[in-house]
C-alpha cells in the first residue's frame, strides 16, 4: 500500500463500540497501521517500552493498537489523544511533569502525522481521567497476545471497561470538539 492509500485507510478505518462479540484477533487483522520502522524517531523515544526515556505509561505498538480497538478508536488524531490519554492515565507511574512533558511534545515537536492540536488535548484528559479511575492499573503491562482469541466484551469486562462509560465520553467530547471528523463517529453507535 502506497503512503496515500495507507493515509486514507488510517482515516477511514474505525473498529466502533458494537463489536463485543468479536474476537480481538479478528479485528485486529482488519486493522492499518504503521509497522514500528516508519514510527518517527522523537515518537518512538518518549512512547517506545524499549527507550530508555520512555513515558510512564508507554505501550509497544501491538498492545497500543489492541486498546484502540478496546476502546473503540480509530487511527485519527483526537483518537490517538484519547487512546494515549487512557494509556497514560492508567499507569500508576505517571505524573503532572509526564503530562507536561508529553503534551508539548505532540503539539510542537512530532511530526505532522502525530502532531496533536490543542482542541485533542481535550480527547486527551478524557482518556487520561477515564484510565485513571480503572480498577485494573497499568494495562500498558499486560501482553493481549495472550487475549487474542476472546472477545472484546470478555476482555473489556476483564480490565473495567465499559461501553456505557465509553457511550457517554463519547458525547461529552463531541460537545467540546464538535466540527472533527473524529466527533462525527463518535456519535454513531451501529
Amino acid at each position: 500500500m502506497d503512503g496515500n492509500s495507507l493515509e486514507k485507510y488510517l482515516e477511514e478505518w474505525y473498529p466502533g463500540l458494537q463489536k463485543e462479540n468479536r474476537k480481538l484477533n479478528d479485528v485486529l487483522t482488519e486493522m492499518p497501521g504503521y509497522k514500528q520502522g516508519e514510527i518517527p524517531f522523537l515518537v518512538w523515544l518518549l512512547e517506545n517500552p524499549k527507550s530508555k526515556i520512555a513515558m510512564p505509561g508507554y505501550i509497544d505498538l501491538y498492545n497500543h493498537d489492541c486498546v484502540h480497538i478496546l476502546l473503540g478508536r480509530g487511527l485519527l488524531p483526537q483518537d490517538e489523544a484519547f487512546v494515549i490519554g487512557f494509556t497514560m492515565g492508567n499507569s500508576t507511574l505517571v505524573r503532572k511533569i509526564h503530562i507536561a512533558i508529553f503534551k508539548f511534545f505532540s503539539l510542537y515537536l512530532y511530526p505532522k502525522n502525530f502532531k496533536l492540536q490543542k482542541q485533542d488535548l481535550y480527547a486527551f484528559d478524557l482518556g487520561f481521567e477515564y484510565g485513571r479511575n480503572r480498577k485494573v492499573r497499568n494495562i500498558n503491562k499486560m501482553d493481549f497476545h495472550q487475549k487474542v482469541d476472546l472477545t472484546i466484551g470478555e476482555i473489556r469486562q476483564q480490565l473495567d471497561i465499559n461501553q456505557s462509560d465509553l457511550i457517554q465520553m463519547r458525547k461529552e467530547e463531541a460537545k467540546k470538539i464538535p466540527n472533527s471528523k473524529e466527533s462525527a463517529r463518535l456519535l454513531v453507535f451501529d
